[in-house]
């Protein structure tokens, strides 16, 4: 070793940060198709990726034919999923099996693959009250349930139907739709919506390729649409097959939840990033100052992305000589706050006009 070396030693050393933190763009189905799986092989077919839906089409393992066949749930629902303009990059579909309930399978695929999806849409044949369950434990987590229906008694009021039982829970992650003519259509939309920016888009007035629209009255849509169930539909607007209008069993938009979504992720990715990569980051002014400044870049990317009103957004952080002593001791930051106004979306307009002669 050179003096030098001896006298100046430079160690630089190359840090990873690898977080593993939830994707907004993923869909998770689940079926049980492959109920009669032989046990050894079940680990491996609990939950996998594809990446199109010829892969499904050419599933084989150990010398064993594990395609889905055209007929399959899973493979019309993933191709409702992959069918949509631009294409899903990833699905995962994950498989009960045996007498397992659906709710088990899914509390399974959640401990070992929680972070690599964020809706769940299943399309094995379930009673009612097990899709209810399976749906309050999905929406548990801050994912999103979306469940189609073709039971024509969703359109008559009064009637108790697994879209009415949905609309019990009144949550903004419960997404429920009706359409008699199309099989999964609730695949067809998150195909066609989790490749956006989350947040960026509304789900209303979306055409779905593969779906037909449905000849519903006025009545049936307001049935539909109102607070009594708070669903969703496919109808021709104007010659143009749309998806209508976009909310959540508790009336809330999903594109505001997603966003929402969006906006909590980051901030704790990027806070998380800051915490490990630093080696110290100080109780000061300046040090609050870095927070200050990851949460003033994350609403900003986030009214870049149609999520919120740049000019509503407010940021407030304390002096770190005001924050109350036992909270410092602890090492914890109180009191970083934020306000903003969402974007929201235009879904109407009414328009007032005056012709003279």
């Amino acid at each position: 070793m050179s003096l030098l070396n001896e006298i100046v030693q430079v160690n630089i050393s190359r840090q990873q940060i690898n977080l593993d933190v939830i994707g907004l763009d993923t869909l998770l189905i689940l079926g049980n198709s492959l109920k009669e799986l032989a046990e050894d092989k079940q680990p491996s077919y609990r939950v996998k990726s594809y990446g199109s839906l010829l892969e499904l089409a050419s599933e084989k393992a150990n010398g064993t034919d594990l395609s889905y066949p055209s007929t399959s749930p899973e493979y019309k629902a993933a191709a409702m999923y992959f069918g949509q303009n631009p294409k899903p990059k990833t699905l995962l579909i994950g498989q009960a099996f045996g007498t397992e309930e659906m709710e088990a399978t899914y509390n399974i695929i959640l401990g070992s693959h929680g972070n690599k999806f964020y809706a769940v849409a299943c399309v094995a044949t379930l009673d009612d009250t097990k899709i209810v369950a399976l749906a309050t434990s999905v929406i548990t987590e801050e994912k999103i349930f979306l469940h189609s229906s073709k039971d024509v008694k969703a359109l008559t009021s009064n009637e108790v139907t697994v879209v009415s039982l949905l609309k019990a829970k009144a949550s903004e992650r419960i997404v429920t739709m009706y359409n008699a003519n199309t099989d999964f259509i609730s695949c067809g939309i998150a195909g066609k919506m989790l490749t956006r920016t989350p947040g960026s888009a509304t789900w209303a007035y979306k055409s779905i390729d593969g779906a037909t629209a449905d000849n519903l009255s006025t009545e049936q849509r307001n049935l539909l649409d109102g607070s009594t169930l708070n669903s969703n539909f496919y109808v021709s607007l104007s010659g143009q097959d749309v998806f209508l209008n976009g909310k959540a069993t508790n009336g809330e938009f999903i594109d505001v939840t997603i966003g929402t979504d969006w906006i909590r992720t980051e901030l704790r990715k990027r806070i998380a990033s800051a915490l490990v990569s630093n080696a110290k980051i100080p109780y000061t002014n300046t040090g609050i100052g870095i927070f200050e400044s990851l949460l003033r870049n994350t609403l900003d990317e986030a009214a870049q992305k149609g999520i919120i009103d740049p000019q509503s957004i407010v940021i407030s952080v304390p002096n770190a000589l005001d924050v109350d002593v036992t909270k410092r001791a602890e090492r914890m930051l109180p009191d970083v706050k934020f306000s903003a106004r969402l974007a929201g979306a235009i879904h109407k307009v009414v328009i007032e006009g005056v012709l003279e002669i």
